[in-house]
């Protein structure tokens, strides 16, 4: 039991005997001094529990603090080309140009000045950052993994040092030599590996110029992109795409009952992670697992699972929030089809921004233009303690 813990305990108990004494008519005037005392005592352990909460909260920020900071090494939220000017008017203007004429919108110098901020190196423009958002919207309602997991935004490939052991202190006798047991770490790398999209509109379509073709381009290549991107991000073996996070997430335990999943796996697959993951821990699971589940019953005849019961709440299992990844295999012999865990261990990585070109002239003969998107982006578990696996016997 925690100090906090114990001190409430005591409290309680302080309060508890005083109320009888206070309450109890017959008390003599020994017995409410006492009372009294207690009550004083009381508000001393309150006071020695609040200190303890304020040093706790201070505490906490100071975590998050430095998480962010950690975070952000290497990132920035910020364009990462032209500053802010891929945000306004003015280049949203001259990329739907572009988009609708192709080339010969950039016949036009004062299209092709503002063009010229977002220009990649092999040719292609960043796309604005109003579509940007749009693709990113998408992308995120589309994959469960860049909705749960830390994304940041890179310039080059990022090394983070992981902490493998930290070593132990021991008891050590008077004039004894000291025990060494020096911390361990592991270096994890997060690259970029392309994803690439080519979709066509017809010159007809783009002559009638449908006002909606910006958001049109964003809702494809982030659908296109999405889908890819949770496929990679839940079981992707890292060759030239995310690892998955099926691949690096700890085996946490072996169902009691071969192709079924009982409500004690589920308890033990929660208290398998260690305390600070599980606090910040979500279950992940397909559709199909979750129909089979929310019909498991606990010794009392009521049902495990807690439905959302309000729009935009999530449901709960054990208390823990349920994120629904399609995925995830079917509850079968040698299936994973659970996972719990802290997902926000898993990073996500974007390279600069996204990228299209125009290929006005490539598709002209069938009356079409293409238009090419491209992205950089790695994802990786790299705290692999942080999520427990439930493997199906």
């Amino acid at each position: 039991m925690s100090k906090k813990e114990t001190l409430v305990s005591e409290r309680n108990s302080l309060v508890i005997q005083a109320r009888s004494i206070m309450d109890n008519s017959a008390s003599t005037a020994d017995q409410l001094s006492q009372a009294e005392v207690m009550i004083t005592n009381a508000e001393a352990k309150g006071k020695e529990i609040q200190n303890i909460i304020n040093l706790e909260n201070i505490e906490n920020k100071i975590q998050t603090d430095i998480e962010s900071i950690q975070n952000a090494q290497g990132a920035t939220e910020a364009p990462l080309l032209g500053g802010d000017k891929l945000g306004g008017a003015d280049y949203l203007n001259s990329f739907v140009g572009l988009c609708s004429k192709g080339p010969q919108a950039l016949l036009d110098k004062s299209i092709m000045n503002v063009m010229e901020v977002g220009t990649d190196a092999n040719g292609g423009y960043t796309v604005p950052t109003k579509l940007n958002a749009v693709i990113i919207k998408i992308l995120e309602e589309l994959n469960v993994m860049r909705r749960v997991g830390r994304k940041i935004r890179t310039n080059s490939t990022e090394e983070f040092t992981i902490e493998d052991a930290v070593g132990a202190a021991a008891w050590t006798a008077e004039n004894a030599s000291y025990t060494e047991n020096t911390p361990t770490f592991l270096r994890k790398t997060i690259g970029a590996h392309k994803a690439t999209s080519l979709i066509k509109i017809s010159e007809e379509l783009l002559q009638d110029n449908i006002s909606n073709l910006v958001e049109y381009i964003g809702y494809a290549f982030g659908k296109q992109f999405g889908i890819l991107e949770e496929v990679a991000m839940t079981s992707g073996d890292g060759v030239g795409k995310p690892r998955g996070i099926l691949l690096d997430a700890e085996a946490g335990l072996i169902s009691a009952a071969v192709g079924a999943v009982t409500f004690d796996d589920l308890k033990d697959l929660l208290y398998s992670v260690k305390t600070p993951y599980r606090n910040r821990g979500k279950f992940m699971m397909n559709s199909d697992s979750a129909r089979v589940l929310s019909k498991i019953k606990d010794t009392t005849g009521n049902y495990i699972w807690q439905p959302a019961v309000t729009a935009g709440t999530p449901d709960m299992l054990l208390g823990k929030t349920i994120e629904y990844n399609d995925q995830f295999a079917d509850i079968a012999t040698a299936a994973v089809p659970v996972i719990f865990g802290d997902l926000s261990e898993y990073i996500i990585a974007d390279r600069k921004g996204r990228t299209m070109k125009v290929l006005n002239e490539l598709f002209a003969v069938n009356g079409q233009v293409g238009y090419t998107g491209m992205e950089r982006v790695d994802g990786k578990l790299l705290v692999t303690e942080a999520v427990k696996k439930l493997t199906v016997q």
